[in-house]
């Protein structure tokens, strides 16, 4: 990469010169390439994001037997990498003949369809952390994400709500017009308690794919960022005396320079795990509620192929250290418990963190962590 720079320093280099399983160095480049992989967030500061995809589910080249992911799931993937203004380089495949195969132009043009309505929340956009929900769920569910440009805020709902309102947090003003791409509808906005909910939205989406919801500010409007990192930080609660499950949704994932590059898994078993930790330095986090002080057993629940086993890793917690070497146990969804020693937790707030020191190829599917009281 200095050779590169050295004789054309205008090029721009990727991530991809050194392997990344052996090395902490995370950028060895100008930009990351994160491959078929969908990081549902990316943290500042950061270098530039260009995920690279197939539209063929099994290759990138001519396939005979080829799957195809589906127009709604393409142009959700579209959705979230503008969300995060990131690039998204797609691959096409061709025909032994050399014409581009019929599954491809007919998911590009369907691509192409949404782009020419949503456009402008598509091209020439930033990043924006709000996250539009569904107040029609007892939950509040997240359906979708959201990014700006100037004054305008840009809501893509991957999911459309239960009732005709989306609920948007920690934003601190009322829009002077709320927008529905594609259609005529009267949108109008409200403050409530909860936050701004935009209201009045028709029955059915205008795109079967994403909708995005514009709402158009005469300056910028304020965000309440503590709020809302607060409310992406998970928190565990350790009751006195009661053994904690530590599961995959409550954790925080984290990787090297804001690019998370490890995702959920969910198996046909019912496995739900945290895999493709394939960059030495990730690591997870979980949040601690500890109501009592105490000592605590700490043991993991991996799930290890052959190409996974042997891999150091530390857990961290109240400045205490625990070492573990995974062990082979068959495949990702299936998970053996380890016993990695104790710790003595105080009261309050604390973070457990795990992170890889050492692996072969790739680290275990994380099946969860369990704190067990002494």
């Amino acid at each position: 990469v200095a050779m590169i720079h050295q004789l054309q320093p205008t090029c721009v280099v990727n991530d991809r010169a050194i392997d990344f399983s052996k090395h902490r160095s995370y950028i060895a480049g100008d930009y990351v390439t994160p491959e078929r992989m969908i990081c549902d967030r990316i943290e500042d500061p950061h270098p530039y994001v260009e995920y690279c995809d197939s539209i063929g589910v099994k290759s990138w080249g001519y396939h005979n037997d080829e799957r195809f992911w589906s127009a709604p799931e393409l142009v959700r993937r579209l959705s979230l990498y503008s969300c995060q203004a990131s690039n998204y380089l797609l691959n096409i495949q061709p025909q032994p003949d050399g014409r581009i195969r019929p599954e491809c132009v007919e998911r590009l043009g369907q691509m192409r369809d949404w782009i020419n309505v949503n456009q402008e929340a598509v091209y020439d956009i930033t990043a924006c952390p709000l996250i539009p929900r569904d107040p029609g769920r007892e939950s509040h569910a997240a359906i979708g994400f959201s990014n700006r440009n100037g004054n305008t805020i840009y809501l893509h709902l991957h999911e459309w709500p239960h009732s005709d309102e989306v609920l948007v947090r920690h934003i601190g003003e009322l829009p002077k017009s709320a927008r529905l791409l594609g259609s005529d509808a009267k949108l109008s906005a409200e403050m409530h308690k909860d936050g701004l909910r935009v209201v009045n939205l028709p029955s059915l989406p205008p795109s079967p794919y994403v909708a995005v919801v514009a709402l158009d500010y005469a300056a910028a409007p304020t965000l309440d960022m503590p709020a809302i990192e607060a409310a992406r930080q998970p928190v565990v609660s350790v009751p006195a005396g009661e053994t904690a499950h530590l599961t995959p949704e409550l954790s925080i994932r984290r990787g090297r320079h804001g690019v998370n590059f490890s995702r959920i898994n969910r198996f046909a078993n019912g496995a739900v795990t945290i895999g493709q930790m394939i960059r030495l330095g990730c690591d997870v986090k979980w949040r601690l509620e500890v109501a009592q002080a105490g000592t605590y057993t700490v043991h993991a629940d991996l799930g290890t192929a052959s190409m996974q086993k042997d891999a150091l890793f530390h857990v961290t917690v109240a400045g205490q250290t625990l070492v573990g070497k995974t062990v082979e146990t068959g495949w990702y969804d299936r998970p053996s418990r380890m016993t990695l020693g104790n710790v003595k937790l105080p009261a309050g707030v604390s973070e457990l963190v795990l992170e890889i020191q050492s692996m072969p190829r790739n680290f275990s599917d994380i099946h969860g962590l369990v704190l067990q009281p002494v």
